[in-house]
């Protein structure tokens, strides 16, 4: 087995291709939980941040839900964002190369009303400047909704880093990814920390299983917060 350390970009780059196919094999959940919480904003008009945007599976599910809604998303992946650029169905996405673990977003304060992220902070080894850039670019009453890797048998205070190898699926050619990568599942009291502490009042926070893996269900966290504490319709 190779040492190879793996990368977000290199992962990616590597899953571009078959990634939507293979989030449907494993009954991967998140998206419809973060959909569900922010649904109650989905109104025609509005613009939406998307931190880890893809291919624009999610994004789609977002668009679909009103007239004229329009993602603005970042990604780390060249190759997920060129595979999001030549689909037909992401016409009112627009997605951006960034890291966003190092690089402040190039929005305006307070540019959209809801802004959400799925299966990304796994990969981020630091999660406070986009937890804050996530507040800064969202409007009063906003409301930011993220799915995040977390077993619920971790202790709640604490972040656990995991190493992996070879456990990520298959590349374009059906071989399996070969290396070890690192992922972060964060601590949902420091989530939590976070998003209070850059103005954002907590709506909700539970764990559930968003999928299958290698016969392993994969345990989420998904924490939603609204700017200002005014959120304008309660989550069903």
């Amino acid at each position: 087995m190779s040492n190879h350390l793996l990368g977000a970009k290199e992962i990616y780059a590597r899953w571009a291709k078959n990634y939507e196919e293979d989030i449907a094999t494993m009954n991967w959940t998140a998206h419809a939980h973060i959909l569900k919480n922010v649904a109650h904003c989905l109104k025609s008009g509005i613009q939406v941040f998307e931190a880890g945007a893809g291919t624009g599976a999610l994004a789609r599910k977002i668009v679909s839900q009103a007239t004229d809604i329009h993602v603005s998303g970042t990604d780390i992946s060249p190759d997920m964002i060129n595979l999001a650029r030549k689909d037909p169905r992401n016409h009112a996405i627009a997605i951006q190369c960034l890291d966003i673990e190092h690089s402040a977003l190039p929005f305006e304060d307070e540019t959209f009303e809801v802004a959400i992220s799925c299966g990304v902070f796994e990969y981020l080894e630091k999660i406070e400047l986009i937890c804050s850039e996530m507040s800064r670019v969202l409007r009063n009453n906003g409301i930011l909704s993220i799915a995040y890797e977390s077993d619920p048998a971790n202790d709640p205070a604490r972040t656990v880093t995991r190493a992996h190898s070879n456990s990520l699926g298959c590349g374009e050619n059906g071989e399996t990814l070969d290396g070890v990568y690192f992922s972060y599942q964060h601590s949902p009291l420091r989530m939590e920390s976070l998003l209070t502490s850059s103005g954002l009042s907590i709506v909700d926070h539970y764990n559930f299983k968003s999928a299958i893996v290698n016969d392993r269900p994969v345990h989420y966290n998904i924490i939603t917060a609204c700017k200002n504490g005014n959120e304008p319709t309660p989550i069903a």
